[in-house]
């Protein structure tokens, strides 16, 4: 497992100057808009605009930080609120954002074509034991922390939106710990082909 730390990101301006987005994690490595199987990103909202069309993309989004933001899917009105539910929606539909303010969220993107997500949004507190269900994923501290990840290839500490990234070799079993409340989003990503495991939190208090 890969500890991707929040300030090691590069921000990159909107084509139309409405906002940044800093990749957190690309499959394959290195892959672009065109070709990835999977993406997480975060992204920052300045104004009012259309996303990027991308037909045979499954999306998620949720909002981290800032005001509400109201989306147009398709001519239905959805609302993106901190704390709030993950929104999805198929990644060519016509979506407009509204940002009350700035507004910084968190989006998933898999192609269909190539594997399918799966995305939980966990809330924790003290220490609990996870069993990751697929092969190949990310958990992405959303607020509060810090967070410690210990798993039998060794630990992990995570900080406010750091990403901690899954290859298939790494153990299936963590153990988590915080300090206070932790909000976690765990994306995992099921291949054709692989088995996917009965994933599951327990209490280890």
């Amino acid at each position: 497992m890969k500890h991707l730390p929040r300030d090691a990101r590069v921000a990159r301006p909107w084509k139309n100057g409405g906002g940044t987005t800093r990749e957190v994690a690309v499959s394959p490595e290195g892959a672009g808009l065109d070709d990835f199987a999977w993406r997480i990103s975060l992204a920052e909202l300045h104004e009012a605009g259309a996303f990027s069309s991308y037909p045979g993309v499954s999306r998620t989004l949720l909002l981290l930080e800032g005001e509400p933001v109201r989306l147009d899917i398709d001519g239905e009105a959805v609302e993106l609120v901190r704390g709030g539910e993950a929104v999805h929606f198929d990644g060519g539909a016509r979506v407009f954002a509204s940002p009350a303010g700035v507004a910084l969220d968190a989006g998933v993107m898999s192609r269909d074509a190539r594997c399918r997500q799966h995305c939980r949004l966990m809330t924790l507190s003290g220490e609990v034991a996870l069993l990751r269900s697929t092969a190949q994923g990310l958990m992405l501290l959303l607020d509060g922390g810090p967070l410690r990840v210990v798993a039998d290839s060794g630990d992990a500490i995570l900080a406010r939106h750091d990403a901690l990234r899954f290859w298939p070799e790494d153990p299936a079993e963590l153990r988590l710990s915080a300090d206070g409340m932790a909000r976690v989003l765990l994306a995992e990503f099921v291949f054709p082909g692989e088995h996917t495991r009965d994933g599951r939190v327990e209490p280890t208090g």
